[in-house]
């Protein structure tokens, strides 16, 4: 699934936050309970963006390939990983912690045969054992 919200637009439904979102431009202050769930923090996420019109502005799945400042233009030239060319005023790297999968330095993880479960990318629920994600 491709939104705003980063990790929170995951299909984990049961997942909740230890703290509260909320954007000093639109703050929240009325969250059904102390620790909101996934559907409620992304819904907040989507409404800001809707009401913000940032939808076409945005780019999901997307690697940006080059990044160089026009001085004279006083813009960004981006460059992504499809080809896409853009020119931008702002540009906001938004990859967050969660972009590539780190297994932890834990002696004998990679023997290990049980299951992990990682949230991988927005809208994907990785499980694999440790040692298939180092085949």
């Amino acid at each position: 699934m491709a939104a705003p919200g980063g990790t929170t637009a995951t299909r984990a439904p049961n997942a909740t936050c230890n703290h509260l979102y909320s954007f000093s431009f639109e703050p929240k202050n009325d969250w059904s309970r102390p620790f909101a769930g996934q559907r409620e923090i992304q819904g907040y996420f989507e409404q800001c963006a809707d009401k913000y019109g940032l939808g076409p502005h945005m780019r999901f799945n997307t690697a940006v390939k080059a990044l160089r400042w026009d001085d004279a233009r006083r813009l960004w030239h981006v460059e992504t990983d499809s080809g896409e060319i853009l020119d931008a005023e702002v540009v906001v790297s938004a990859l967050g912690m969660f972009n590539n999968l780190v297994w932890p330095a834990i002696a004998g993880i990679a023997d290990f045969k049980g299951a992990n479960t990682f949230i991988r990318r927005a809208g994907i629920i990785r499980s694999m054992s440790p040692a298939s994600a180092w085949a």
